[in-house]
């Protein structure tokens, strides 16, 4: 007798519900979101996606496209995460410093001008604030 084969469907209006999951895929996922924005050879189009997601909040009609859907799927999957991490007390809010976000803002430019004469400095800044932020927790 054959086997018979299955596949699964999904509800597009479904939600899922009181999952459980290791801080470990939160911290996965932002890694994973991080490579995929430095993966993307177009700049205007990491831009473009992040003002597509600030427009959620408002009644405009956003429609995200190719990439811009993918990127859009990992930051709300990171950020329907982080508040779950919070309300749940597996996460907490810190105060940085000032210098820190100064670094993390510069590190994110330098991030989104993708000048190849500057991937050393960004590297050192990326490694300071590992450095700073896994300092945190303890």
């Amino acid at each position: 007798m054959m086997e018979k084969k299955t596949t699964v469907v999904l509800n597009p209006q479904g939600v899922i519900k009181n999952i459980t999951l290791s801080v470990g895929i939160l911290e996965g996922l932002q890694n994973l979101l991080v490579h995929y924005l430095a993966q993307c050879k177009d700049h205007d189009e990491i831009v473009e996606t992040y003002k597509k997601i600030n427009k959620l909040s408002t009644d405009e009609k956003v429609v995200f496209e190719g990439i811009q859907s993918h990127i859009y799927i990992l930051v709300a999957l990171v950020q329907n995460l982080r508040l779950l991490a919070l309300e749940q007390g597996v996460a907490k809010e810190v105060e940085v410093e000032d210098a820190v976000h100064m670094k993390a803002k510069e590190a994110a430019q330098m991030f989104l001008e993708r000048d190849p004469a500057k991937l050393q400095e960004l590297n050192k800044k990326l490694r300071e604030l590992h450095d700073v932020t896994s300092n945190l927790n303890h």
